[in-house]
């Protein structure tokens, strides 16, 4: 997974978010982002092997650094995706009420960035 990731200077943060240290130092703004990126890859390779229960937990972490980051109650593409990864791994579980309401949220965030068009 390590020769996955977006950027090499994220790879330990992203390997603590995954492991789940709660005192991870983050750096400054422009690798948190890398981080983040860092940690959808690794949810996509989980989703790509099937472990679905894996990348769930990929995806949770990206999409609470994300809130962390962004803000809990600011639309960001990030965020949006990783509510979408975490819709998708609900869904291949069998949990389609969930990952239906996690995918409207996300779909929704991107509408109100992007448009529908």
């Amino acid at each position: 997974l390590r020769e996955a990731l977006v950027n090499d200077s994220s790879t330990e943060i992203a390997a603590a978010f995954l492991e789940g240290k709660e005192e991870v130092k983050l750096p400054k703004f422009s690798n948190i982002v890398n981080i983040i990126e860092d940690l959808e890859v690794i949810g996509k390779l989980y989703i790509l092997k099937g472990n679905f229960f894996g990348a769930y937990f990929v995806y949770r972490q990206m999409s609470s650094l994300a809130e962390y980051v962004f803000g809990s109650n600011v639309n960001h593409p990030l965020t949006a995706q990783a509510l979408i990864g975490l819709s998708l791994t609900k869904q291949r579980r069998g949990e389609y009420v969930e990952a239906y309401d996690l995918c409207k949220r996300g779909v929704d965030m991107l509408a109100g960035m992007f448009g529908t068009r």
